[in-house]
């Protein structure tokens, strides 16, 4: 009788383990199907179903715009959103056009310099000047 009994308890320990490892896949197949489910609605975002062309109205308000967040590199800002975005950005010269750099001299401290001017100075300098 005892050595039934033990037996019946190591059959329930590996059926909980068993039932425990089977959680964890359902409980990430739910984590999954979460995942997928927001995707899914950010398809039905209203911003998707703007036309090109008004986006193009709205991202050149946003460069003339003087309050706009993004006033200093809006094409990068743009192109930096979604890849519907960034593809439009990289097909519109208009916005490409407009860009402006800001370099500034050596003399200043460097905490007042973008991480990337560095390089940015060393290619600058690799260019040879026009007589």
């Amino acid at each position: 009788m005892l050595l039934l009994s033990d037996r019946d308890l190591e059959d329930y320990e590996s059926e909980i383990a068993r039932l425990q490892t089977q959680l964890v896949y359902v409980e990430a197949q739910r984590e999954r199907l979460r995942d997928y489910r927001t995707k899914l609605r950010s398809l039905r975002s209203p911003i998707r179903r703007i036309p090109n062309e008004v986006l193009s109205r709205i991202f050149e308000f946003a460069y003339y715009d003087s309050h706009s967040p993004i006033k200093d590199l809006p094409t990068f800002a743009i192109s930096a959103v979604c890849m519907r975005w960034r593809s439009f950005a990289l097909s519109s010269p208009a916005l490409w056009s407009r860009l402006s750099w800001k370099i500034l001299s050596s003399n200043a401290p460097t905490d007042e310099f973008p991480l990337h001017y560095p390089t940015l100075s060393s290619k600058i300098q690799e260019i040879p000047s026009i007589p």
